[in-house]
């Protein structure tokens, strides 16, 4: 949102007047990815149309660049979407098994843990006190993790 609102003001341009998205939005999200081909599981639990905005958003985006992320570093492996909304956080779990076939060189190794996707994700986090984590898996897949606090007492 920043980067968004740092460009109208270097440009002089007028803001976009979308909506952001809310974590209300996540289904119809995890439904074009669906529809894009790649294999979504989703799992939520908990009041999700309850969270404050700002971590509705950040729990939106994390979600949708860990998709993104997903989709380009292991095709063909099953995304796994695990929502938790507990009284005074949300966990956040998305992980992948490893790709169905060998990547190319260019899409083969690290490159989805030193992106800048993985650091943005990490500073919305700390942004709101939450807690982060993104690595491989032992099956040769990837997990990003996040919980985030939700405004109550911990």
């Amino acid at each position: 949102e920043m980067r968004r609102l740092l460009g109208v003001l270097r440009t002089g341009q007028t803001a976009e007047h979308a909506p952001q998205p809310q974590f209300t939005d996540l289904t119809g999200l995890v439904d074009a990815v669906r529809d894009a081909g790649l294999a979504v599981q989703l799992t939520q639990t908990g009041p999700v149309g309850q969270l404050p905005a700002a971590v509705g958003m950040c729990a939106f985006r994390m979600v949708q660049e860990s998709l993104s992320n997903a989709g380009r570093h292991a095709p063909g492996a099953v995304i796994r979407v695990n929502v938790s909304v507990e009284p005074h956080f949300v966990q956040l779990r998305v992980s992948n098994g490893p790709p169905a076939a060998a990547l190319s060189g260019a899409t083969a190794g690290t490159k989805a843990m030193n992106g800048h996707g993985l650091a943005g994700m990490r500073e919305r986090v700390t942004l709101l006190g939450g807690t982060f984590t993104a690595g491989p898996t032992v099956g040769g897949g990837f997990e990003v993790a996040a919980e985030l606090p939700t405004g109550g007492p911990a």
